[in-house]
């Protein structure tokens, strides 16, 4: 038995297939329009149903591609249960006129006009364990409740606007690169300051619990610390976890030294074409090197986007240090 990660082409966005040999399916995010028609959609054909579909939060490189999926009649009758923080703008809405803000508010005129089977109460409570099947347990680690109240009031504030159909548009990068050494990056951490990001929905994903992944969407990375902490976890009694995906595609606001003292890995994903802010980071995999407690070790750093990282590293930053770098779309572990 095993369990299989397919990591879509997503542009600047997430959009991850989870698979197990028992037949369980969770798809995670889906990224752009064109993440869906180029990719999941075909995929979808060989999906005899999708178990979770889980919108980590509002951004419209996660959540495009799952507007695409719900429109589609076909493969939206595969979806068994929909986790979705919409805040339920429109539900408490005391007049006609359609107001609110983003993809947020479209994507749940699509889900209540097409009578999906979906949760928009997924944050931090007494208990965060969810199961899925028998073979899947996903641990909460954020977003908490006071954030999504935060988001709600923003939602009512701001001009109605959806992807409509439309691919949602990325900032070219030409450059993408960084002359920089490892050695001599400075980490000076400053904490991400959206509040989109802050909602995100992140989690452990336990396999038969006998395998951990860490799947932190673009979450602020306190909270999962905090989260972390509270299960008990710390520098002496780490999580240990087959690979850690990072948040917010490898940028320097969504790491630090308090989140690498709590967990125990080898392998970090970074899901990103490197076309919106120059994500990722250099500062990220700097921090995670120069880390006392991953010096030791030769960390697997991997990309689902060559171009990610192609002119990021230099021939010289692996004399320096102990790593490799990877380009995969897919991921497989037995159990």
């Amino acid at each position: 038995m095993g369990i299989r990660f397919e990591f879509f082409e997503a542009g600047c966005g997430d959009s991850i297939l989870v698979s197990t040999d028992e037949g369980t399916n969770i798809l995670i995010d889906g990224g752009l329009v064109s993440t869906y028609t180029k990719s999941i959609k075909r995929k979808l054909t060989k999906v005899k149903e999708l178990d979770k579909v889980i919108v980590t939060h509002i951004d419209n490189d996660h959540i495009c591609g799952i507007i695409a999926l719900i429109k589609d009649n076909v493969r939206r009758k595969k979806i068994k249960k929909l986790w979705f923080n919409s805040c339920d703008v429109i539900k408490t809405l005391n007049s006609g006129r359609e107001i609110g803000a983003g993809q947020s508010i479209f994507l749940e005129k699509l889900l209540l006009k097409h009578n999906v089977n979906y949760r928009s109460d997924i944050y931090l409570k007494e208990n965060n364990c969810y199961s899925i099947k028998n073979d899947i347990l996903l641990t909460l680690l954020s977003p908490n409740k006071e954030d999504l109240d935060e988001l709600e009031d923003r939602l009512r504030g701001e001009d109605a606007t959806h992807c409509n159909g439309k691919k949602a548009g990325e900032i070219a990068n030409k450059k993408c690169s960084d002359s920089r050494t490892l050695k001599e990056i400075t980490n000076n951490y400053k904490r991400d300051g959206s509040l989109n990001n802050k909602t995100s929905i992140a989690f452990i994903l336990d396999y038969k619990n006998e395998q951990k992944f860490l799947f932190l969407a673009d979450a602020h990375i306190e909270i999962i610390n905090q989260s972390l902490k509270d299960l008990g976890y710390s520098k002496t009694n780490r999580l240990k976890v087959n690979f850690v995906k990072l948040s917010h595609h490898g940028s320097k606001h969504n790491i630090n030294n308090d989140f690498l003292d709590l967990i125990d890995t080898t392998k970090f994903v970074t899901l990103t074409n490197c076309s919106k802010f120059e994500h990722p980071d250099k500062e990220t995999y700097s921090l995670i090197l120069k880390n006392s407690f991953f010096q030791n070790k030769c960390i697997d750093f991997i990309f689902n986007y060559e171009k990610a990282f192609k002119n990021k590293f230099l021939d010289i930053d692996s004399q320096e240090y102990c790593y490799t770098l990877k380009t995969k779309k897919e991921i497989l572990w037995k159990a």
